[in-house]
């Protein structure tokens, strides 16, 4: 997500309301059809549902985690440790668990 206060981040907040009510709708309206529910305790569950999602976006902060982290610690590697990592990535049976995991995709 953005960073805090942004506009970017304010968009995706907006974004994630719309979800959270129609989400809360489609729920009380199954609850009502269903039960016969008081209709006034499901509008305050609502409410306090769209409330809470708001002030926990709002307050978030963006993430911080450094994608490349890895890569980088690489760079502190001793040439010995090189030696044994390029020994180890060597293995056909290694290649293979990398080769499923791009095709999955992580």
């Amino acid at each position: 997500m953005a960073p805090k206060g942004s506009a970017k981040r304010e968009i995706a907040v907006r974004s994630l309301m719309r979800y959270t009510i129609t989400a809360s709708l489609v729920h009380v309206v199954n609850t009502l059809l269903l039960l016969g529910a008081n209709i006034w305790i499901l509008l305050a569950i609502i409410s306090g549902n769209v409330v809470g999602t708001y002030w926990s976006y709002e307050r978030q902060e963006s993430d911080r985690h450094d994608k490349l982290a890895v890569w980088k610690e690489l760079r502190t590697l001793s040439t010995a440790e090189r030696a044994e990592l390029a020994e180890i990535l060597s293995n056909p049976q290694i290649q293979v668990i990398f080769s499923k995991q791009m095709q999955y995709g992580y």
